[in-house]
Formats: C-alpha cells, sequence, structure tokens
C-alpha cells in the first residue's frame, strides 16, 4: 500500500546547494510535487 501523496520519479541530477556558508553538491535521486530527495556530499 503506497502512503505518498504524490508520484516520485527518478531523476539522477546533479546539483549544488549553499547552505549557511557551506557548499553542498550532489545528485537530485527523486522528485516530486511535494518535493525532492537529494543526495549530498559536503565539498
Amino acid at each position: 500500500m503506497n502512503k505518498r501523496r504524490a508520484e516520485r520519479l527518478m531523476m539522477g541530477f546533479r546539483a549544488k546547494l549553499m547552505q549557511g556558508g557551506v557548499n553542498y553538491t550532489g545528485v537530485i535521486e527523486y522528485i516530486s510535487t511535494t518535493g525532492i530527495y537529494l543526495v549530498t556530499a559536503p565539498t
């Protein structure tokens, strides 16, 4: 039984994120109308 509100789509896009003076690179694994799942590592 799927309890998710929105369908998730597999992506694999590379992404960069800046948070609190720290830069991160990562990959957007999944995206939906309610958000994303981003796998990161500090650089």
